[in-house]
């Protein structure tokens, strides 16, 4: 664990950040000064000792320096473009690996010594670089698509959820150890905002996930047109565009999301509605006479995506009920409910949940057409 010190300068120390909150090892990365240190305890170094003098302090900020700059070198290198197939909870991109690693060691630090000037020197500069670090996530996102792809996004949603993950409970033990002393209440203070900025760029990464999404299904939509689903043949099966939506888009996407920790995957039920949704919109935009059989492949093709969502290998366990249960499938089903009956009752249109219910009954095609028809 120990590597030779530059001339005149310290030995340092590598950290590892726990197995169990990353699901991986992470790349050690320097520590402050191992002549501080005991022994490791639980497969990671012993918390530091107490530190008083003033050379201590400007050691402590030097740390602090060293691993910002650490920090900004890896995000120029980080462009999430790994090309390695994805394991579950198994990805960690090259600033996020760093960037907890600092949220460990300070947390660490602070835990063995609560002496106000170490907190104000340290708290600080942790969160200036969290402010960096959520302002380079937020760069990624300004670079999709043009030179981020979809999947990119999925990978740094994930990273920024492992950050959150970590920042939480940190903010928790910080807020406890801050003093009535006004350097240690201002440290807080930045450390709050830092917080709320990273929380800001992961909903921002998640909704661009969504939008990403929603776009990419627009093409396979496009397979079948107005005429298509008033069309008295049947199948057996779901229609092959729909095959292609899951096979082309959910399943990649579930993928590259899982790859991030399992509060990551929340987003797949965002995923999965937005995705009918678009599919419901695309039937009112082209005007899609639906037939009764057309109805009915429809049906085949929802429930397809039910099926896939209940066993696919893809979807997490911890979230199939969740899936299965989304509000989406209750609003698919209304719309069956209306495309499908070879007659309306009269007050059916009056009973449905649907606030465009009259817009779904304009899309019934029937080849005889009577009063509620």
């Amino acid at each position: 664990l120990w590597v030779s010190p530059a001339p005149g300068e310290w030995a340092f120390c590598l950290g590892i950040v726990p197995d169990s909150l990353l699901g991986m090892q992470v790349q050690p990365g320097p520590l402050v000064n191992p002549q501080r240190h005991l022994s490791l305890v639980d497969a990671r170094l012993a918390p530091i000792r107490a530190w008083s003098n003033h050379s201590d302090i400007v050691e402590f900020d030097t740390w602090a320096l060293r691993n910002e700059n650490e920090l900004e070198l890896r995000m120029q290198k980080d462009t999430f473009s790994t090309q390695e197939t994805l394991q579950a909870q198994s990805y960690v991109g090259l600033a996020t690996t760093h960037a907890l690693h600092m949220v460990q060691t300070v947390s660490e630090c602070l835990a063995s010594n609560q002496e106000p000037r170490i907190f104000s020197v340290l708290v600080p500069r942790l969160s200036q670089s969290m402010i960096k670090t959520a302002m380079w996530f937020n760069k990624q996102g300004t670079m999709f698509p043009r030179s981020r792809s979809l999947r990119a996004i999925c990978l740094a949603h994930g990273d920024i959820v492992r950050l959150q993950l970590v920042l939480a409970p940190f903010m928790n033990s910080a807020q406890s150890m801050a003093d009535a002393e006004i350097h240690s209440a201002a440290s807080l203070t930045q450390l709050q905002c830092a917080c709320r900025s990273v929380n800001a760029e992961q909903t921002k990464l998640g909704d661009l996930i969504v939008s990403g999404v929603e776009q990419a299904s627009e093409p396979f939509f496009g397979m079948k047109g107005a005429s298509d689903w008033a069309s008295a043949g049947k199948s057996d099966g779901p229609d092959i565009y729909m095959q292609k939506v899951v096979s082309d888009l959910l399943s990649p996407a579930f993928e590259t999301i899982n790859a991030g920790p399992l509060e990551s995957t929340l987003v797949h039920s965002r995923v999965v509605t937005v995705t009918l949704e678009a599919l419901l919109k695309h039937l009112l935009n082209i005007k899609a006479r639906i037939s009764s059989q057309g109805a009915q492949r429809l049906q085949q093709d929802i429930a397809y995506v039910k099926n896939w969502l209940a066993t696919s290998p893809l979807v997490p366990q911890e979230r199939r009920s969740e899936l299965r249960d989304l509000a989406i499938f209750i609003r698919t089903e209304s719309v069956l409910q209306i495309l499908l009956p070879p007659k309306l009752q009269p007050d059916q249109l009056s009973k449905s949940p649907l606030p465009d219910a009259q817009q779904w009954a304009a899309r019934r095609s029937r080849t005889k057409r009577g009063l509620f028809c």
